[in-house]
């Protein structure tokens, strides 16, 4: 199929389950979460209900915000007969962190969901993205192939793209007719903390959005200051203000990630003996923590660099440590919620916020070369085809370690050109 279908055993259950589907992925412009879920509603529906049935869960929440009035007035139509079904209006928030921080604001309206003993209640979130793939594989029984992605930025006709699996950035680019400028980056990340220079860097089943930037925008300048620059920086102008912890979502969920202590033990040459260290493993890149920060230094960038640091070495004894019990969620988490319009803002990218992306995607087949990751959707797969052999489209080129439905098909028919612990190339 191409997914495991969640599901929940028998003494497992928690009392109250309840299914979440996010409309606006990991960004604050028009996504490709929200494309699904206006023009592919009913097969998003369908999904949440096979999910809700699979779970015994007893409700099905859609997270949307406010401002996408055309979208809630399209579900609240749908969802008019639905009494396991509601709508929740995330207000504008952030939506790479909104939601997993505000748990207490909106505990009201999602009863049970969040009770202190986990078999009380829980809540289980996904992207619409994660939906329609359930929606092709369990209803349809169709491979996943395509994926949606958003793509904004510098670009002739931003635009929602549907494209293979492994097609790249360029494919994508292109497909929207080409860039503004010749010399561009990618900006792809949640929080988009980082830039992506090479174009043919591919697209997975987890890519919502990229923003296409010229190499020459203040905010590519940023973005690329090096490690070493930001840590000179740091030890120059952090004020100790606290500003980055007390609004990271991961603090706030009563994690142990303090990304003040974790920039001080840096600046403090003590960074091998701190126990803060081993917290930005747990960061999950949303870019909060460099949005608020008073003197523009970029504490997601110094996290960056240490979970790069801890995977090259293969040592996962940080993660073991940071992982430890905190001390619970915060009183604040309810109230500290970042603004979409804020964030792009201070992020230097609001101006493409205001940029309407609707109509049917823009649908590209002629992909003559895809480069399928064997990691995806956050399961590591394996090769069982071997470089040389043709492969249609649709064909399971790679499997999960348990044999479970996790799979990945080709999603062009070619050759395999090339087959290693990382990824399958396939070309037309």
């Amino acid at each position: 199929m191409g997914v495991t279908l969640p599901g929940n055993s028998e003494d497992a259950a928690p009392d109250v389950l309840t299914i979440a589907v996010s409309a606006h992925g990991n960004t604050f412009f028009p996504s490709a979460d929200e494309y699904i879920l206006y023009f592919e509603t009913e097969k998003v529906i369908t999904a949440v209900k096979t999910v809700m049935k699979n779970c015994r869960s007893e409700q099905g929440v859609f997270l949307v915000s406010g401002s996408s009035k055309d979208l809630a007035e399209n579900l609240k139509q749908r969802l008019l007969s639905e009494n396991k079904l509601k709508i929740m209006d995330i207000e504008g928030i952030y939506a790479a962190a909104g939601f997993n921080n505000s748990r207490e604001k909106y505990r009201p309206q999602i009863p049970g969901c969040y009770g202190k003993d986990a078999a009380q209640g829980a809540c289980m979130v996904y992207s619409a993205r994660e939906m329609i793939r359930i929606y092709e594989a369990v209803t349809e029984k169709k491979p996943v192939t395509d994926v949606f992605v958003c793509c904004a930025g510098e670009v002739n006709r931003p635009s929602v793209v549907n494209v293979p699996v492994g097609a790249s950035y360029r494919d994508v680019v292109r497909a929207c007719g080409g860039p503004v400028t010749e010399d561009y980056v990618i900006a792809g990340k949640p929080s988009f903390s980082v830039v992506e220079k090479d174009t043919e860097t591919p697209v997975d089943k987890d890519t919502d959005s990229i923003v296409v930037l010229g190499s020459k925008n203040p905010v590519v300048n940023r973005l690329e200051t090096s490690f070493s620059t930001e840590l000179k920086r740091i030890k120059s102008v952090c004020s100790h203000c606290r500003f980055c912890t007390d609004m990271c979502p991961v603090y706030l969920e009563g994690r142990n990630l303090f990304p003040h202590l974790i920039v001080q033990s840096l600046a403090d040459g003590n960074a091998a003996e701190s126990p803060w260290i081993a917290g930005a493993e747990l960061c999950t890149e949303c870019g909060i923590c460099t949005a608020v920060c008073p003197s523009g230094l970029s504490p997601v960038k110094i996290n960056i660099f240490i979970k790069e640091v801890v995977k090259e070495a293969g040592n996962r004894g940080l993660k073991t440590r940071a992982y430890r019990e905190g001390s619970g969620l915060s009183r604040f988490s309810g109230h500290r919620c970042m603004p979409a319009a804020k964030f792009a803002e201070r992020s230097g990218l609001s101006w493409y916020m205001e940029k309407n992306i609707h109509g049917e995607a823009l649908r590209i087949r002629d992909i003559e070369r895809v480069e399928l990751l064997l990691l995806q959707a956050g399961v590591k797969l394996y090769p069982v085809v071997v470089k040389g052999v043709k492969v249609s489209r649709g064909t399971v080129i790679a499997r999960g370690a348990d044999d479970s439905a996790s799979a990945l098909h080709a999603s062009i028919s070619g050759r395999v050109t090339l087959v290693s612990e990382e990824r399958i190339v396939i070309a037309a």
